[in-house]
């Protein structure tokens, strides 16, 4: 339900089940994180939540322990706590593996990427969501799919790459199969991008949609972050700017800010002169901007992307790469594409070339 007052009656009914076990206890805190999700709430219910991680040991059901994990890494997250956030998704990896649930793993090298993204670990970010895409679609886990392609778009946005994140986003076939929440997501996120792109009517009627899809806290901070770039760079008003993101800093979801704060430079001026603001915008706004300039190819490339990239310029196949990797042959396509996004070049041809030469493609143009 996304009714607030019929979540609320189920939680009230769930919470009054008196507790026997650890179990039980961290199901309780689960529950609460999963509404404040939905509802609004989201800083209680972490801080409830701490209770439950301290009982973490002592709970003997790993689907429980996982679902417990992956809601606190992305609620913490979402709050811009991304150390926290990440230090539980690699808990959450751990758990996942030795417990054999293959299909809580998407759902954890995700989580893994939102918090390596907030710490600007790009490359590895990265290279998260390609292992959680590629592990949904073997076991056709549609919501991981789109979950992953959502932050890849997210993580584009952060390195102003606002048109690859649109091309991520636009396609509304996709969504077809999943929750009306993931659809509004995917929506909201194509409207931050537009917003970005400086596509003003097209992030208008995006966000519209995104909104009649779903009012759960995450989007309604995403669509007041996107709205606020809208307002911006429509007329210059940093006081009305300022004003749109009123929705992300009260329900405490501060992520879309950082993406917005490293998206669009000059968005720095909109907090010039204010004050009471949560220390986390602060220390990025006063960090340099993310730079996205040509430099050497293991600068680029993450380890395992620089690996296929020196297979490809001897000439092995996608599936001789993966043979040689020891990874599935649609890993390996992955692997290959990320390659030539990355270093803008149009062909795996062109990629070898580039390896040959150590630079990214835009230095070989003119050359």
């Amino acid at each position: 339900f996304e009714n607030q007052d019929d979540v609320l009656a189920i939680l009230a009914q769930f919470l009054a089940r008196e507790p026997e076990s650890a179990d039980d206890l961290l199901r309780a805190a689960n529950a609460r994180l999963m509404v404040a999700l939905t509802i609004g709430g989201i800083s209680d219910a972490v801080d409830l939540a701490q209770d439950g991680l301290a009982g973490l040991d002592h709970a003997h059901d790993p689907v429980i322990r996982t679902s417990f994990l992956n809601a606190l890494s992305r609620s913490l997250s979402l709050q811009a706590r991304y150390v926290e956030g990440g230090s539980l998704a690699d808990r959450l990896v751990g758990e996942a593996q030795r417990a054999r649930l293959e299909f809580v793993l998407p759902h954890a090298y995700v989580a893994k990427a939102v918090a390596l993204i907030g710490m600007r670990g790009f490359a590895e970010a990265e290279e998260m969501l390609t292992q959680a895409e590629d592990l949904a679609s073997q076991i056709d886990d549609r919501h991981n799919v789109l979950d992953a392609r959502n932050v890849r778009a997210k993580l584009a946005i952060t390195l102003q790459q606002h048109h690859r994140a649109i091309e991520l986003t636009r396609d509304p076939h996709d969504a077809q199969s999943v929750t009306s929440t993931m659809a509004a997501e995917l929506l909201g996120t194509l409207g931050l991008a537009q917003a970005c792109a400086s596509f003003f009517d097209e992030a208008t009627v995006s966000l519209a949609h995104a909104e009649r899809l779903s009012s759960v806290p995450e989007i309604r901070s995403l669509v007041a972050c996107a709205r606020a770039i809208l307002q911006l760079e429509r007329d210059g008003d940093t006081t009305r700017a300022f004003e749109q993101l009123e929705p992300a800093f009260q329900l405490s979801i501060l992520d879309p800010v950082i993406i917005i704060c490293r998206a669009v430079p000059r968005f720095e001026k909109v907090f010039t002169g204010r004050h009471a603001l949560p220390a986390t915008i602060v220390a990025e706004v006063r960090s340099p901007p993310v730079q996205r300039t040509a430099g050497k190819l293991e600068e680029c490339l993450t380890k395992r992307e620089a690996e296929v990239l020196k297979l490809i310029s001897l000439g092995y196949t996608n599936r001789e790469i993966a043979n040689e990797l020891f990874i599935a042959e649609v890993t390996a396509k992955v692997h290959v594409r990320n390659i030539i996004r990355k270093l803008g070049v149009r062909s795996r041809t062109e990629a070898a070339i580039a390896a040959l030469r150590g630079r990214p493609s835009e230095r070989l143009s003119g050359t």
